[in-house]
């Protein structure tokens, strides 16, 4: 306790000197014995900060990628306002200890506060991580990337929809929700050899996708006795499970069967759904990041799922079949459980994290969301952006002060015109900044605005026609809204003809079906018999496949002539 409080003495003078203190352990434990109470943080917190503004101000964005004593305070400041937010720290008793504990260190707190996203419930996080911190201190240092995995995970229900919307989520074998229980079985399982991968040896970000199930632990178990594939061959597992051909025939699509467990889908067989939830949770309890993928190809809609192989090396197409020309598919990200973007997942792949100016990156946006409300949260989101440009955390985050501001249309045309430029190899992000500009020029009436839209057309024809068909459709409903039923039935052709090839499901749900249900509700009957027709001739559809099933049921409510419900696919 002397040498703690000595250390604090020290770190006062610095301090109400204006300048920032070094940052050790013992100086982050001094703090806390200094001030133990959450009631005086707040007050305290202060001084760290008018001494972070100061050395910021001083030496500029150099302190985000050599300056350890700022480093150290900002995490430390990031820490105390996180535990404001969460109610149970105000009373005394073990988690207060535990936070005041992690503060103290370099290891989980910042592990924590490093892979926390805006749509975390970040209160709920940090209390998962003190709970673990209180049932397994030494588990926890020694696994903190895990910790956090778990902490960012299950701070939030999982969606109704998981594992996936063709099976009963009643036919699941779901237990053991606790996030401290299952921790401790996969630090358990690492230690008796039983995983493919060490979990020290991964981030957050990667392993966020080995503990975003919630299937009980003895599936987990039998997973890790049963399923036999290595890392390099785990892309097999998908085919361990044969495929149900006879169901497929009778367009069963949903688990006709009793329990969902791995063992019986691997005992009866299943269609592209089930083995991809086959080998995304073996994969998971053996310790391995996987993802579960869904998309629309030639014949209509498929699963396949992703894992990685190696830190930095990810196998994104097992079960793809690429003569179904899918364009990427849609997996979810479970920290938010909103869809991956392509660049999301280009960057897992080119392990962006493992470069060195990714933690001064991170520094630099946590040092900008700290003033979010202050006069120079603008300057901060420029530079933040500065530090390492192929980052969309930063670019996403000034997009939404933009909004939020009401900056004018002449600061985010040219703002988007920067995005499209840095993102120009990233498909779906371009995409999203050539709309954003598209709907300001659109705005103003500006004639670039049709220049625009064919150019995302144009270019997304081939390998993401998914995109250039979200790009025409948007001007095809433009037409609609204003009553312009012959240039939107001329557009349409024009797409049909431009996507017949490839756009397979894409094609027909983004642009086919809306189409003719809303030519169905607004009465244009022969327009909405014209287009069924006209899609129908010019594209490839196999017998017996889900695609020809979907034509036909839009095909028998546009032959009934009755508008259709909200309840209409």
């Amino acid at each position: 306790m002397k040498h703690a409080l000595l250390a604090w003495v020290m770190v006062l003078g610095a301090a109400s000197a204006g300048e920032l203190p070094e940052w050790s352990e013992q100086a982050a434990a001094a703090w806390f014995a200094a001030h133990p109470e959450p009631g005086q943080w707040k007050e305290a917190a202060g001084p760290l900060e008018a001494g972070l503004v100061a050395r910021h101000a001083a030496r500029g964005a150099r302190v985000f990628a050599e300056d350890e004593d700022f480093l150290g305070w900002l995490d430390h400041l990031r820490w105390l306002r996180l535990g404001g937010q969460l109610e149970v720290l105000q009373a005394e008793g073990p988690l207060r200890e535990a936070f005041a504990a992690l503060g103290a260190r370099r290891g989980p707190a910042r592990v924590l506060l490093q892979a926390l996203h805006p749509g975390d419930d970040a209160p709920k996080a940090l209390e998962i991580l003190l709970r673990l911190q209180v049932a397994a201190p030494a588990d926890l240092e020694e696994h903190a990337a895990l910790g956090a995995a778990f902490a960012v995970v299950h701070d939030q229900p999982f969606p109704k929809t998981w594992p996936h919307h063709q099976v009963d989520r009643g036919k699941v074998p779901e237990g053991d929700l606790d996030p401290v229980a299952r921790f401790s079985d996969l630090v358990a399982a690492h230690r008796a050899g039983r995983l493919e991968h060490d979990p020290r040896l991964l981030r957050t970000e990667e392993l966020k996708f080995a503990v975003d199930t919630r299937v009980a632990l003895e599936e987990l178990a039998w997973a890790r006795k049963e399923v036999k594939f290595s890392t390099g061959k785990f892309a097999r597992s998908y085919q361990s499970v044969a495929y149900d051909y006879r169901r497929a025939e009778q367009q069963v699509f949903g688990w006709p069967h009793g329990s969902y467990r791995l063992q019986d889908i691997l005992r009866l067989g299943g269609i592209c759904v089930d083995q991809a939830y086959y080998a995304a949770t073996a994969g998971k309890a053996k310790g391995i990041p996987t993802l579960y993928f869904s998309g629309q190809g030639a014949d209509g809609g498929h699963a396949w799922f992703g894992y990685m192989e190696k830190p930095g090396k990810w196998e994104m197409d097992c079960g793809r079949y690429e003569s179904q020309n899918y364009p990427v598919g849609e997996a979810l990200d479970p920290q938010t459980w909103q869809p991956i973007k392509d660049t999301e997942l280009d960057l897992m792949v080119a392990d962006l994290p493992r470069k060195p100016e990714y933690a001064a990156a991170r520094a630099a946006l946590a040092w900008t969301v700290l003033a979010r409300n202050g006069a120079d949260f603008g300057a901060r989101l420029k530079e933040a952006r500065a530090v390492m440009p192929e980052l969309p955390d930063s670019w996403l985050l000034e997009e939404a002060w933009l909004k939020k501001s009401g900056a004018d249309a002449a600061a985010r045309k040219v703002f988007y015109g920067a995005w499209i430029q840095q993102f120009d190899k990233q498909t779906d992000f371009k995409v999203h900044g050539q709309a954003q500009l598209l709907e300001l020029l659109q705005a103003e009436n500006d004639p670039a605005a049709a220049a625009l839209q064919q150019d995302m057309v144009r270019e997304n024809r081939r390998k993401r026609f998914d995109l250039g068909i979200g790009a025409g459709v948007d001007g095809i409903f433009t037409h609609i809204e204003a009553q312009r039923w012959d240039e939107a039935e001329k557009e349409f052709k024009r797409m049909i003809r431009r996507f017949d090839e490839t756009g397979g499901g894409s094609l027909f749900y983004q642009l086919i079906r809306p189409y003719v249900l809303t030519c169905a509700e607004e009465g244009q009957w022969d327009l909405a018999e014209d287009a069924m027709k006209y899609a129908e001739k010019r594209m490839p559809v196999a017998p017996g496949s889900i695609l020809q099933m979907e034509f036909e049921r839009l095909e028998l409510l546009v032959g009934r002539r009755v508008r259709p419900g909200p309840s209409e696919p």
